[in-house]
Formats: C-alpha cells, sequence, structure tokens
C-alpha cells in the first residue's frame, strides 16, 4: 500500500515522503502553478529520477482536461526516443486521490530561464545561442517528423535544460504537447506561455510552425537578456549591435506574425542557422511583422514575466477557464474602447483585450487588440 503524501502548506510534497512504496521525495526542483517536480529516489532500481505531480486544484472540467493533458504527456514521451527528450519510467495516480505522478529521467543541469536570471540582464554570445537553437531544432525535426506530427507548445527558456556533464541540450515539460492532424481545421483551445506563443496558438490552431515562432521568441530573449512585450520584438541588432546581420535576419523571419512568412520548417531554419540556407532565400518579411519597436525590461526575477503561464495566472483564471473559454459567454466585448484603452496605457483593459485577441472575429480588430497589448506592461 503507498504511503499517504505528505504535503507542505502549497500542496507540495515534503522531503521524505514515499510514493508507490518506491519512490522517496528528495527534494523540489521546480513548481508552477499546476504542478511541481522533485528529485526522488527510485529504491527498486537504485537510480535518482524525476517525478512530476500534478496539484489537486482543479475539480470538474477544469480536472479532466488537465489531467488529461498529464495522461496524454505520459503517453508522449513513453514512445519518443530522442536524447534531447526524456525517457518516461513510470506514471501513476495515487488510490482515492485525485493526483497524478509521472516518473522521468533525472536531467542534472541547469534550464537557460535560470541562467539568463543569472546574468542579471546580460545576454548570451550569438554563437552560444546558435548552438543552443539549432539543438532544439534537431529534437523539433524529430518531433514534427512523427507520422502524426508532434507540437511542444510551450516552448521557452525555462523549457529547455543544458545537461550535465556533455552540455547536452534537452527538451522538458511535454504537459502540453499534442499531436495534430495537418488536415484538421477544428478549433482547439489556446495553450502556452503568453510572450511566447503566436497569434495563431492564441487562437487556438497551433502548428508545426507555431514551435518555430516560440523558439524566435526565446532566441532573441537569449541574445537581448531583455525579456520583450507579447507581439512586440525589436530587431535584435537595435538591443545587441553586435549580433550579426544573419541573426537578425533570421529572427525576423521566424517572429512573424503569419505563420506563412516563417521558414517552411524546422529542417530550414537549421540550414539559416548553419548558413546552408542563404540569406537570398530566406522567405520575405510579410505585412504584419511581429517584430516591431517594443518596450523591453531586464530579465529580472521581478520581470520574469514569461514564467506566468495563461492556465496558471490568478488573474487571468478569473477570465478564462484551463481550457481557455470564457467563463461568462453572454460577456459583450467593448472592442474599440478596449483597444483604445490599451493604448492609453490602463492596465484595466488587459482582459477585455485578451478576450478580443483570443475570441475576436474580425482580423483586423485582433490585431488592433494584440498591439495594444504590446503597449502594456
Amino acid at each position: 500500500m503507498s504511503a499517504v503524501p505528505e504535503h507542505s502548506g502549497s500542496g507540495r510534497l515534503i522531503p521524505g515522503t514515499l510514493l508507490d512504496d518506491r519512490y522517496e521525495i528528495q527534494r523540489l526542483l521546480n513548481s508552477g502553478g499546476m504542478g511541481a517536480v522533485y528529485l526522488a529516489f527510485d529504491s527498486r532500481l537504485q537510480i535518482p529520477c524525476a517525478i512530476k505531480q500534478m496539484f489537486s486544484v482543479y475539480s470538474g472540467d477544469e480536472l479532466q482536461f488537465v489531467s488529461e493533458h498529464f495522461q496524454q504527456e505520459a503517453q508522449l514521451l513513453a514512445r519518443l526516443h530522442h536524447p534531447g527528450i526524456p525517457r518516461v519510467l513510470d506514471y501513476f495516480q495515487l488510490p482515492g486521490e485525485s493526483q497524478y505522478f509521472l516518473v522521468m529521467d533525472y536531467i542534472e543541469g541547469k534550464d537557460l530561464g535560470t541562467m539568463i536570471r543569472e546574468r542579471e540582464g546580460a545576454g548570451f554570445p550569438e554563437e552560444t545561442v546558435t548552438r543552443w537553437a539549432v539543438s532544439v531544432l534537431d529534437i523539433l525535426i524529430f518531433l514534427h517528423g512523427q507520422p502524426r506530427p508532434i507540437l511542444h507548445r510551450d516552448l521557452k527558456p525555462s523549457n529547455i535544460m543544458i545537461a550535465e556533464p556533455g552540455r547536452r541540450v534537452v527538451l522538458i515539460d511535454f504537459g502540453l504537447a499534442k499531436t495534430v492532424n495537418p488536415e484538421s481545421t477544428s478549433q482547439k483551445s489556446f495553450v502556452g506561455t503568453w510572450g511566447y506563443a503566436p497569434m495563431e496558438q492564441c487562437q487556438g490552431h497551433p502548428e508545426p510552425r507555431s514551435d518555430l515562432y516560440a523558439l524566435g521568441a526565446t532566441m532573441h530573449f537569449l541574445l537581448s537578456g531583455k525579456e520583450s512585450l507579447p507581439f512586440n520584438f525589436d530587431p535584435i541588432r537595435k538591443q545587441c549591435p553586435d549580433v550579426s546581420e544573419k541573426m537578425e535576419q533570421i529572427l525576423i523571419v521566424v517572429l512573424q506574425g503569419a505563420p506563412e512568412g516563417r521558414f517552411a520548417s524546422a529542417a530550414d531554419m537549421k540550414e539559416a542557422l548553419l548558413g546552408v540556407l542563404p540569406q537570398d532565400k530566406f522567405p520575405p518579411p510579410a505585412a504584419g511583422s511581429a517584430v516591431s519597436g517594443s518596450l523591453a525590461r531586464p530579465a529580472t526575477p521581478g520581470n520574469f514575466l514569461s514564467e506566468k503561464s495563461l492556465a496558471a495566472s490568478t488573474e487571468q483564471r478569473s477570465l478564462f477557464s484551463v481550457s481557455g473559454k470564457l467563463r461568462k459567454e453572454s460577456d459583450v466585448i467593448d472592442a474599440a474602447r478596449a483597444i483604445e484603452m490599451g493604448k492609453a496605457g490602463n492596465p484595466k483593459a488587459v482582459g477585455k483585450l485578451m478576450e478580443v485577441l483570443l475570441f475576436g472575429a474580425d482580423a483586423d480588430i485582433r490585431q488592433q487588440a494584440a498591439w495594444a497589448l504590446g503597449k502594456l506592461k
């Protein structure tokens, strides 16, 4: 019989807790709005492992939505074999409790979100960022090349690990990953991290090029050391004059607002970074590029807002359920007023601007809402 989990006041497990008569919790590694990750010891195999816990803070439809994503993560990772993806070792639910646990390889190292914060606003050298990006693209080539393409949908600095020893790049946290049918046009819910998810993903239509946008936003942040506002990225050489013109052009392409303006695939973006694809073969910048003037802030802990995902934010959860549906379907959105309030810097417009952006029927109005959101801090 499994030991009853011992919780701290926040719902996290305390060191010494024994799960499934096998896994002893040693220490907390990371925690977010939906769950926590711990270092544990597998007494059967006599090896360290990582255990991901889903917090039991949901009920009804939300619990079903989150538990389905958690189970999907286990099923996805269990059948994927790539050196840049952690292996799933076990998966279980405690009897009588709405808690799920995923047991994975323990990856010793640091994530890029932690590493950039430790630099206190200084970016990484272009050569380093290029090397990391190429490794991530190799993982995306593998994922997108599955019989049914797999999208990560939450690519950001904190989900890219630099494993020790060897400095191997590992992509983690597949909780929002899913397979997609390229021929499907059905509306899907928005999931992802605000500031890294592209417009089409916010509107519920992610595709492989959505992961490329998220990687571009991640690279821009790692190079500059400053986080841009959603959908607003300065040309990188404006902030970092030492960055090459080629890198700037790559980021301009991959951060296009419309997926059609980006590189066609992860393989094409990799060739561009390695210099195999010449600049005159890059896709031409499309109208409405996401790369434009923005207000950038240093990557200090207080300003590291990208780590607060839409699903986990208390303020945003008052408007949206985890599945991205409006809590009050009858709400009438005064789009024009919300856009004017956003342009004037009024933070009270954020909620309504997000409603317009995610659920508005008019593309021009949605674009104006995105621009107004980019003006707000």
